[in-house]
């Protein structure tokens, strides 16, 4: 039998009994994954934000009290952590999810091919009892 190591990445409010990297940010967590490279598996399940403000204030925002204009945020785009690491060399096998609200199947296999995915798990998440009732089809 051949040994094995186990790492987890995850967000620091879930399962913080487990032993793990900790990260709070898109850029944090690639790091992370590349730091945790080579591995076999890869299964991408965070639901990191696909944009970012461009500018992090050093403290909280406050309203103008003499103005009702609204506040315009500057969004720039998160790294794409599981399309990155599934383009490398020593790429793992990588398992990727789609959250899809319309279009399942045809998102989730454009993210599979656009990816460089070996899986996908496409969940319609428009339809909360799809997330609740597992569904097999029977290879041929």
């Amino acid at each position: 039998m051949t040994a094995c190591c186990c790492r987890l990445v995850r967000n620091p409010d879930i399962l913080a009994t487990l032993a793990a990297r900790a990260v709070v940010s898109a850029r944090d967590m690639l790091a992370a994954c590349e730091a945790a490279m080579p591995c076999d598996l890869l299964i991408a399940a965070a639901a990191v934000a696909d944009y970012r403000p461009e500018v992090v204030a050093p403290q909280k925002l406050k309203k103008d009290p003499n103005s009702g204009d609204g506040l315009l945020l500057q969004m720039v785009r998160n790294p794409d952590i599981l399309a990155t690491l599934a383009a490398r060399a020593d790429r793992p096998f990588c398992v990727g999810f789609a959250a899809e609200t319309e279009n399942l199947l045809e998102y989730a296999s454009r993210k599979l091919r656009d990816k460089n995915l070996d899986l996908i798990v496409a969940n319609d998440v428009a339809n909360p009892a799809s997330a609740s009732t597992a569904k097999r089809t029977p290879s041929a």
